[in-house]
């Protein structure tokens, strides 16, 4: 609203490949699904649920124009249809790059990004392969094509 307004105007759009290349170094995981190891191990049927939920729409937004994605969502999501539309189309770039960039990329941006800023973890080493799960996403991703 603030930029349809011109009350604002982004200097750096990180809603882009190339606003996420120019602040982060790369692709940035803005949003995943964090869940504690023990839920994964003791519902393994629940955590693939909701990832290939995720995933699914995921695919569904990468494969549909705005105006399907904005049919799909219920009205009390929103108060402003077009302006709800206008901020869909604004991040549309870097949700539909997702499904071309190696699934690992994010996580070390958002790793190495975050890292300087939390003075613990400043000299930590983080191993992704231990930190990171891909199994239940990889499992979403073959069966959403």
């Amino acid at each position: 609203m603030l930029e349809a307004n011109g009350d604002i105007v982004p200097v750096i759009d990180t809603r882009t490949a190339k606003g996420m290349q120019d602040v982060y170094g790369g692709a940035y995981a803005a949003g995943c699904i964090y869940a504690p190891v023990e839920f994964a191990k003791k519902y393994p049927n629940t955590a693939q649920a909701i990832v290939n939920a995720m995933m699914r729409a995921l695919r569904f937004i990468q494969t549909s124009t705005p105006d399907q994605i904005v049919a799909a969502v219920p009205p009390e999501y929103y108060t402003d249809k077009a302006l709800y539309k206008a901020a869909l189309e604004k991040n549309l770039e870097s949700v539909q790059a997702r499904r071309h960039r190696s699934r690992s990329t994010p996580a070390q941006t958002c790793c190495a990004t975050s890292r300087p800023s939390i003075r613990p973890c400043r000299s930590a080493t983080v191993d992704l392969a231990k930190t990171v799960n891909m199994t239940f996403q990889q499992k979403a991703a073959q069966k959403y094509k």
